[in-house]
């Protein structure tokens, strides 16, 4: 079922796919949110609350062809909010704990050991370059593959301000790993879409 179908008999009352919407995505909300802050119970309960605020306003949601990016969205909101109850001032934005530590696909994984160890450890140490904020931005879009606008949405942020700093992440990842090949690689054939 398409996450626009799902979503729509969701919005309709079924629990049947409410409980699918949760089990599909449950595992990389926690995985998101626990990259967001150490505090794992504060994730595990935001998550809870959101899936309970989702059900009973279930009704007055809107619709969305991308449940992912939807939760993910409303995931940080809320996690900013506890992290920070007065908002920042105008033009500041809440600098999240960042614990980006991004791990590497199964494909990068699996060529890591083919290659070597010397990879791998290269792009840890080019990662670490990142700034938590350039390591969300790189998560979002290629290790969970939302678009730019996405990005935008999840983070916040304008959509040229998304552009600009995932561009810049890369160019700060390609510089620290000196070999483009691998770097498109690493983060797959989207990186094509920057150029």
């Amino acid at each position: 079922m398409s996450d626009e179908a799902l979503w729509i008999a969701f919005r309709q009352g079924s629990l049947t796919a409410f409980e699918q919407v949760y089990q599909r995505h449950i595992k990389t909300l926690f995985n998101y949110g626990a990259k967001l802050t150490a505090n794992r119970d504060l994730v595990a309960d935001t998550i809870q609350d959101l899936f309970v605020d989702l059900w009973r306003t279930r009704a007055n949601l809107g619709p969305t062809d991308n449940i992912k990016y939807y939760l993910f969205k409303a995931l940080r909101r809320r996690l900013v909010k506890s992290l920070q109850p007065t908002p920042p001032p105008p033009g500041q934005e809440l600098e999240l704990t960042g614990l980006f530590e991004l791990i590497p696909s199964p494909e990068a994984q699996l060529i890591g050991e083919q290659e070597g160890q010397l990879r791998e450890a290269r792009l840890q140490k080019a990662l670490r370059h990142l700034t938590p904020r350039q390591r969300e931005a790189i998560f979002l879009k290629y290790y969970q593959n939302l678009s730019f606008a996405e990005v935008a949405e999840v983070m916040s942020l304008g959509l040229k301000s998304t552009y600009n700093l995932v561009e810049k992440s890369v160019g700060i990842l390609r510089a620290y790993l000196k070999n483009q090949a691998f770097l498109y690689l690493v983060l797959g054939s989207m990186v094509a879409q920057l150029a």
